[in-house]
């Protein structure tokens, strides 16, 4: 891990990076397809510091998973006495068996991943049969926005895609796109764009 990314990669520097890139982006609306209800089990896949949790509060339980460990000893300490478990390690199928979830959170985490890795993912949140909704947001490339691809490329994810590259690693998946939106954010940020999908099973 190079000097800048050790910098970055601290919660408090990337918690307040990200707030100067986004300039007051709210995800209120991609967090509201979600539809928490207080019976709900939810799994965070790549919880990082705890940004969902500033967005939802009804749930059973709240599971987070992130192969950081810096992050997810911040959001431990971020969210004192809130109903969450957090592991500092990638979701399983294994882990899926155990808890059972019926809500899932990919936040700003297939931008990181490339096809193999989304495909392998969809398919541990498919393992329990359980998951209803699942909830993505990440950076995409638009044509005629240079800053909002400029700043996507410069991403630590490597694999920013079009609209249509995000829909395409559904075509095969055991999940459908049941909502989509290109800016869902509340925001007066005109600069920089975002592509949420909320994602069920084919079967249902």
């Amino acid at each position: 891990m190079g000097i800048a990314s050790k910098i970055l990669g601290h919660p408090r520097v990337y918690d307040t990076v990200q707030a100067l890139l986004c300039l007051g982006l709210q995800f209120d609306e991609t967090y509201a397809w979600l539809e928490a209800h207080t019976e709900d089990v939810v799994v965070d896949v790549g919880c990082g510091n705890g940004h969902a949790l500033e967005y939802i509060r009804d749930f059973s339980s709240y599971h987070g998973f992130d192969v950081d460990e810096r992050a997810t000893a911040a959001l431990k300490n971020k969210f004192p006495g809130r109903r969450i478990d957090v592991s500092p390690e990638a979701l399983t199928a294994a882990h899926m068996m155990a808890l059972r979830p019926n809500k899932a959170i990919a936040m700003s985490l297939l931008h990181h991943l490339d096809d193999t890795e989304v495909a392998g993912l969809l398919d541990v949140l498919a393992s329990s049969g359980t998951v209803r909704r699942i909830i993505t947001l990440d950076t995409v490339y638009l044509s005629g926005k240079p800053i909002n691809n400029v700043v996507a490329f410069a991403d630590r994810g490597r694999h920013t895609r079009t609209r249509e590259a995000y829909l395409a690693l559904l075509e095969d998946s055991p999940f459908r796109v049941i909502e989509e939106d290109l800016s869902n954010t509340r925001t007066r940020n005109t600069l920089l764009y975002y592509y949420s999908m909320c994602l069920a099973p084919r079967s249902v």
